[in-house]
């Protein structure tokens, strides 16, 4: 199985007992659609690892999500 750089980091992050993952990417946040293709996208304010699941957000692959859920580690 390959992993993505994201699980890397979050593996690196859990074994160093880091208190927050910090996910850079090129928009101002998380959005309910792409904000590129979707002008009508909406930045939402607050979000819980369920929100990404259910709401198939494309923030981080399922695995990093739920890697991520399950050892509460929290993202800015």
């Amino acid at each position: 199985m390959l992993q993505t750089d994201i699980h890397c980091y979050l593996l690196l992050f859990y074994s160093v007992n880091a208190e927050v993952v910090l996910k850079a990417t090129n928009v101002d946040g998380v959005f309910d659609d792409d904000p590129k293709c979707n002008p009508q996208a909406r930045l939402l304010d607050t979000l819980t690892y369920q929100d990404v699941i259910t709401k198939d957000l494309s923030v981080m692959d399922l695995t990093a999500i739920t890697l991520c859920q399950e050892n509460n580690i929290p993202g800015k």
